[in-house]
């Protein structure tokens, strides 16, 4: 039932090129590699506007993407986790591409139901790897 997205700002929304919510927060792609192939992504963000006007230091992760391996999933998750960390973040939140005014979550059931705008799509193993 999966549907390619129609927009075309994916490298805007993952901070490759200009865009404004990067004004005030700080993105970092990690992407997993095996035998010189891609089969995993993430990518984590400090939102310090987000964190100033909650008066919080959280982190938020999204654009999440890979094979079904724990070990692909648990290598991106740390690398997160570090880069988060030492930016002082105590709290991760998401999946959020790249903040909850974008599109957020994770498909857990429902599969076999026509996606909705915005509606996050996703293998059914992403729940047991995340």
């Amino acid at each position: 039932m999966w549907v390619p997205p129609i927009d075309s700002s994916g490298s805007e929304l993952v901070g490759f090129t200009s865009h404004p919510f990067y004004d005030q927060a700080e993105p970092q792609a990690f992407l997993a590699i095996r035998n010189g192939k891609p089969c995993g992504r993430i990518l984590v963000v400090v939102s310090h506007a987000y964190n100033q006007c909650h008066n919080e230091l959280y982190g938020f992760l999204g654009f999440f993407e890979s094979i079904n391996e724990q070990e692909v999933a648990n290598a991106l998750f740390d690398s997160a986790h570090t880069w988060l960390a030492d930016r002082h973040c105590t709290v991760i939140r998401g999946p959020v591409n790249p903040s909850v005014t974008y599109q957020c979550g994770l498909l857990v059931d429902g599969f076999d139901m026509p996606p909705v705008f915005l509606m996050p799509y996703n293998p059914t193993y992403y729940s047991l790897l995340i």
